[in-house]
């Protein structure tokens, strides 16, 4: 499995090292060794609100794509009150589940315009915590879509893939990674 990294200057130690172990532990499991992932870039917004939409990890599997938000927290609690998170009681900013949701929204939407319908796979997110967080308490609806690294690195096999992914697989995407080349290095989106 290979992650290609759009730039590698400006992006954090740790999320480099995040990375390379996703990378090896995905690349030594037949189940996802064909797998691919382009990290560290965004997509720019124009219009009212201009600025970027940053993504730190996007993967191709054989059936789904998934937009990976990254987070190398370190501390005791971490809280959600649904729409903040609070690390050891400081403010952290917006929810990293509902910024991961809404950038799978506008990938889904990006790559419909650009690719077509069919080429464009069912998109779903996840926050993978890679830091050292000893308890978290986010609400319901967000807990299905918090994710410790060690969890993450479960889907390789295919019975946790299979637990966390799942719905109605139209195409095998990795069909179309050449396609998917051309589009994440593309005019629409620019280094992280």
């Amino acid at each position: 499995m290979e992650i290609q990294i759009l730039k590698k200057t400006g992006v954090p130690k740790a999320e480099v090292e995040a990375h390379q172990q996703i990378q090896r532990e995905f690349s030594s499991s037949e189940f996802s060794r064909k797998w691919k992932g382009y990290a560290s870039f965004a997509i720019a917004r124009g219009g009212r609100g201009a600025g970027d939409d940053d993504f730190d990890l996007v993967l191709v599997t054989h059936a789904h794509i998934v937009v990976v938000e990254l987070k190398n927290w370190h501390g005791n609690l971490l809280e959600s009150d649904g729409q903040q998170w609070f690390l050891d009681g400081e403010c952290r900013g917006t929810s990293p589940v509902a910024k991961a949701n809404l950038n799978a929204k506008k990938l889904a939407s990006l790559m419909q315009q650009k690719l077509g319908r069919e080429k464009t796979p069912f998109i779903s997110s996840y926050v993978v915590m890679h830091g050292a967080v000893k308890n978290m308490k986010v609400t319901p609806d967000e807990e299905r879509s918090v994710l410790t690294m060690t969890e993450f690195l479960m889907l390789r096999f295919e019975s946790c893939y299979k637990k966390y992914l799942w719905g109605r697989v139209a195409f095998n995407p990795l069909n179309y990674l050449s396609k998917y080349d051309e589009f994440f290095q593309g005019p629409s989106f620019r280094p992280k």
